[in-house]
């Protein structure tokens, strides 16, 4: 049984680890203002719910709002292309004249992204350190998931009880050797064996969950690494319909 129940309790660590259930806000791109001077169109945005260490990679683009045909959008300037941050105003000029663009019906205007990690602003120790003085918090500010810091309530838990159950016994037993009657000693005995058998368990819970605590920041970490600029491509909404002067708010996120 109790076998059975260091299982279950190890099949828990598993399943906590593979499916986190708080959630986490998720980066958007907010489009706050297109203005139109001479042959150029300032297009003004922010990135929200993004972490210092998200970058991305902004490329605007164009197209006929009633056949959707893609314009040409290579001429610009402004915070475009690789390595943008989150937050704050953006600004992206896009010179449309040079690009023999004429805006002489709807056209929809719009940004796309790529959003990964910027590993320089991680510091890999601290999170493997951190993970050892509290498990689940290197996992935590890794990706952004609270769930992981189930890991550090649990880890400690279990070790306490451990404390406990290890003080337990050894008072049980200190009192087996200088109790007299029979009775008495196989009583204390048996609580010895007991608490002795439940300390073994919470230590080797404990013992189990900083152990799978720092294989999986260990395997994220090289995943974040391996998969770092290959992340998951983010198409933003809302466009902005030139012609029409207005947001379209039509939230779309391909991931």
């Amino acid at each position: 049984m109790k076998k059975l129940s260091l299982k279950l309790f190890i099949f828990g660590i598993l399943a906590l680890t593979c499916n986190p259930v708080f959630s986490q806000n998720t980066p958007s791109i907010l489009i706050t203002n297109v203005q139109e001077k001479g042959e150029t169109i300032l297009i003004e945005y922010i990135i929200q719910n993004a972490y210092t260490e998200d970058v991305f990679e902004i490329t605007p683009e164009a197209n006929i709002s009633s056949s959707s045909k893609k314009l040409s959008v290579n001429t610009l300037s402004g915070d475009y292309g690789p390595m943008i941050s989150g937050y704050n105003t953006k600004q992206i000029v896009w010179y449309y004249g040079k690009d023999n663009v004429y805006l002489d019906e709807n056209v929809d205007i719009k940004l796309k992204a790529n959003i990964s990690k910027d590993l320089s602003l991680i510091n890999s120790r601290k999170l493997f350190i951190n993970s050892l003085v509290f498990p689940g918090s290197g996992l935590n500010q890794l990706e952004k998931k609270p769930a992981y810091l189930s890991y550090g309530f649990l880890g400690y838990a279990t070790f306490t009880g451990f404390i406990i159950m290890r003080k337990k016994s050894r008072n049980a037993f200190d009192s087996y050797n200088t109790e007299t009657n029979s009775g008495e000693r196989e009583d204390l005995y048996a609580s010895y064996e007991s608490s002795k058998s439940k300390s073994r368990f919470f230590a080797i819970s404990a013992l189990a969950l900083w152990s799978v605590n720092i294989v999986n920041l260990n395997f994220k970490w090289q995943k974040t690494k391996e998969a770092n600029f290959a992340a998951s491509s983010l198409q933003f909404a809302p466009t902005y319909n030139y012609a029409a002067r207005q947001m379209q708010f039509s939230l779309n996120y391909t991931f």
